[in-house]
């Protein structure tokens, strides 16, 4: 039988449950602990054994096991002592293990039984109040826990206190919040006798926040001087602050300050940052935000001399940028699967030899996108601040685009490095992603593409941190044919051909495959046409389409959680808003026949002729629209 008690591991000023297993079992005698521990945790077998003899309490000749749940989480420091000798009484039977199961406990032990004060008493009150079990800590943490109210905390003294309360021979009284008064210091100016002009000096340096340098012989009263209060505690005890520190004073920009100020507005706190984060931070709207340029300022403030005006919201605007889909010379079935993957957010994957446009057409995409709106540039902004990317003092509505080169590392694409940093998909959220010579970029790098671009999101997993990023991207993907990029050119294709083909595009694994809803085939153009006027629709015409379509989309969509275009819909509600009418589905029946289609590919099309249809201002999906659909699924001859 497994008994079970709780304590908590930190993550900076966080607690997190911890569940503490313990079984007693038939085999060679031995008493393991398991689940990452460190050294401090893994030593605590001897301690619970040494206090348990002192107490005449003998273990059993079995194998005795404790398993710290959630295993992958880093288990530190010595107050792991109580809760595991907890779950050991109660596997003996000596402590009842329902009684047991409802403590979270933190302690260390010494060899007689006594309980040590430990590190982290408040933060695991909080834990315990929040799984509305009881808390139980060494006598001296009592008074700190007590300050949360929400959770009955017991303090004991030692462990043979502990066994006597949960057998009912002796119950622990619950601990009283404790308070250390912060009230004047007791240090006064007229305690130090005469220097008055040492005094005055003090006063200017004070308001001035002035460097002086105190000069005197021993017993001069130097240090009764300086032990003295320059900002006011209760001002500064409801501020957020972050910013780096020059050697002259002066406060330098730093990453992070948007989700600070979000934080910070959580907490009803003021946020006081570098002035040049201030127009980013103050988009949060919710919480006060000071930008101060130098240390003086912030002294100044607070002692009420000169006060910081509150910054506001910054936006930087992204003008044209000069790129139009005009300066493409033909391509115009390439132009439009890109106007589609615009309204939509469908993934599409141009394929053709060096030269044709693909990266041209790819570099036009922002500029027939819609701007974000202000929910999506706050959602976007927040990782680029994380990663240091706002740059001018504000938030860009304009959509991001990523282009990683193919030499990338998984790290740099999804995200990780010192910190769990976001990755290339996750600065690419609400934007472009491209990604040029796919083929080229290491494998094991494309299957972790497969996953973000279903859920939207990421989660980077590393030892000591578990973080999880938004990635809904626009994946464009460019490809040449072959090795050599000449498969359909006679005259300049390699000896291979078709096998060469065959090989470079089947390093694009078949599910990764599945999820591109546009697959585009963009011929080489011909030298006569490059002399030809520019042909089709200009980029700010493109986009009054693509942002019309986008408009019923949000109305259509409206109210409802996680879906905002019509890539986002699946399920009832992809077959409510995108299903065909009977000759339309004919159609479809017919296709997933000849080409084997996949659930997936199924529903892509059904998503992309949604699209199409919107693009054309309709409210039901045509047959046209599913076959034009059905084209660019099928163009490359690929199956699913």
């Amino acid at each position: 039988m497994v008994a079970r008690a709780f304590t908590v591991a930190f993550e900076g000023v966080e607690a997190r449950l911890v569940e503490v297993q313990c079984a007693v079992s038939p085999g060679l005698p031995g008493f393991a602990v398991v689940g990452l521990p460190d050294k401090a945790v893994s030593e605590a077998r001897e301690r619970v054994r040494a206090a348990l003899s002192a107490m005449s309490i003998a273990l059993p000749s079995k194998r005795i096991t404790v398993n710290l749940s959630p295993a992958d989480l880093p288990k530190e420091g010595s107050h792991f002592d109580l809760p595991i000798a907890l779950a050991l009484l109660a596997a003996l039977e000596i402590l009842p293990k329902d009684a047991v199961a409802a403590t979270v406990a933190l302690g260390e032990l010494s060899l007689d039984g006594t309980l040590i004060p430990v590190i982290g008493a408040l933060p695991a009150a909080l834990a315990a109040a929040e799984a509305e079990c009881v808390l139980l800590c060494p006598h001296a943490c009592g008074p700190e826990a007590a300050w949360v109210g929400a959770a009955k905390v017991l303090g004991a003294r030692t462990l043979d206190e502990v066994i006597r309360h949960y057998t009912g021979q002796s119950l622990l009284t619950p601990a009283e919040a404790g308070e250390v008064t912060g009230g004047p210091t007791g240090r006064d100016l007229r305690d130090v006798k005469g220097q008055e002009r040492a005094k005055r000096a003090l006063e200017i340096a004070a308001a001035g926040r002035h460097h002086a340098l105190l000069v005197g012989s021993p017993g001069s009263g130097k240090s009764m001087l300086a032990a003295l209060e320059i900002l006011p505690k209760d001002a500064v005890a409801a501020t957020v602050a972050l910013g780096e520190l020059s050697l002259d004073g002066t406060l330098i920009p730093v990453i992070g300050a948007l989700p600070a100020a979000l934080a910070a507005a959580e907490a009803e706190c003021v946020l006081l940052c570098p002035h040049a984060c201030g127009p980013e931070a103050a988009w949060v709207g919710a919480a006060k935000v000071l930008g101060a340029r130098t240390l003086d300022e912030v002294i100044r403030h607070y002692t009420g001399q000169s006060l910081l005006t509150p910054a506001e919201a910054g936006e930087v605007t992204g003008g044209p940028t000069g790129r139009d889909l005009r300066d493409v010379k033909g391509q115009e079935r390439a132009k439009r699967a890109l106007e589609i993957a615009a309204a939509g957010r469908h993934h599409a994957l141009l394929v053709g030899s060096p030269g044709s446009g693909k990266s041209m057409l790819a570099a036009r995409l922002p500029g027939i996108l819609p701007p974000l709106t202000a929910v999506e540039a706050l959602e976007t902004s927040m990782i680029h601040s994380l990663a240091g990317l706002l740059g001018e003092g504000g938030i860009s509505r304009v959509r991001p685009f990523r282009e990683p080169h193919h030499t990338a590392s998984m790290a740099a694409i999804v995200g990780g490095g010192k910190g769990a940093k976001p990755g290339e998909i996750s600065l690419a959220h609400n934007g472009v992603l491209f990604m040029d010579e796919f083929p080229e970029f290491p494998r094991a790098v494309l299957e972790t593409l497969r996953q973000p671009i279903e859920t939207g999101d990421v989660v980077v997993a590393r030892a000591n941190a578990h973080v999880r990023y938004p990635c809904r991207f626009l994946l464009i993907a460019a490809a040449n044919p072959c090795k050599c990029g000449y498969l359909a050119d006679p005259a300049r294709a390699c000896a291979r051909v078709p096998l060469c083909g065959e090989d470079y595009l089947g390093r694009i694994s078949g599910p990764l495959m599945d999820r591109f809803d546009l697959r585009i085939e963009v011929p080489p153009v011909a030298y006569t046409d490059l002399d030809l006027p520019a042909s089709g629709d200009a980029s700010p015409t493109v986009a009054a389409r693509v942002a019309a379509a986008r408009g019923r989309q949000d109305a259509r969509y409206a109210g409802i959680d996680g879906v905002r275009v019509n890539a986002d819909a699946e399920g009832a509600l992809l077959e409510e808003v995108a299903s065909p009418g009977a000759e339309g589905r004919a159609l479809l029946a017919r296709v997933a026949d000849r080409f084997g289609l996949s659930a997936r590919g199924y529903h892509r099309i059904l998503r992309v002729a949604r699209t199409i249809a919107d693009l054309e201002g309709v409210a039901e999906v045509r047959t046209a629209h599913v076959a034009e659909a059905v084209s660019y699924r099928t163009s490359l001859g690929a199956k699913g």
